[in-house]
């Protein structure tokens, strides 16, 4: 179910072009400073991935994301940021910028906030 979900999301997400045009205006190029800031969150999102993996290390610890459930096996980790990268940019890439900086902003700073959580809790971040 949870594969057909994040499925679902993916593909809306990839064709509602034509959605996000009618709400949010044309799109507009890609550039540089959106490759930037693309990848600061897809970095920021993987380290959230290395250390979401070490909960299964720690049976004291439980994961708070509700779709993962408590203690996720490495799979199911690995295919929810997989899904979660591919989403996010999807997304960045149908959006106009103004709206796609505030959404690379957006995840950026929520997924720092995850990953600072995680490393006061102890889980650090492998390489």
């Amino acid at each position: 179910m949870k594969r057909l979900f994040a499925s679902l999301i993916l593909f809306i997400a990839l064709t509602a072009n034509a959605g996000i045009t009618t709400l949010f205006g044309p799109h507009d190029d890609w550039t540089d400073e959106d490759s930037a800031f693309q990848a600061a969150q897809t970095a920021m999102l993987y380290m959230d991935y290395r250390q979401t993996r070490q909960i299964y290390l720690y049976p004291d610890l439980h994961e708070l994301n509700p779709i993962l459930g408590p203690h996720p096996s490495a799979i199911a980790i690995r295919n929810h940021f997989i899904s979660i990268g591919l989403l996010d940019a999807g997304i960045s890439y149908v959006l106009p910028s103004p709206w796609r900086r505030r959404f690379q902003l957006s995840g950026i700073v929520f997924e720092g906030w995850v990953v600072h959580h995680n490393a006061m809790l102890g889980l650090q971040i492998p390489f």
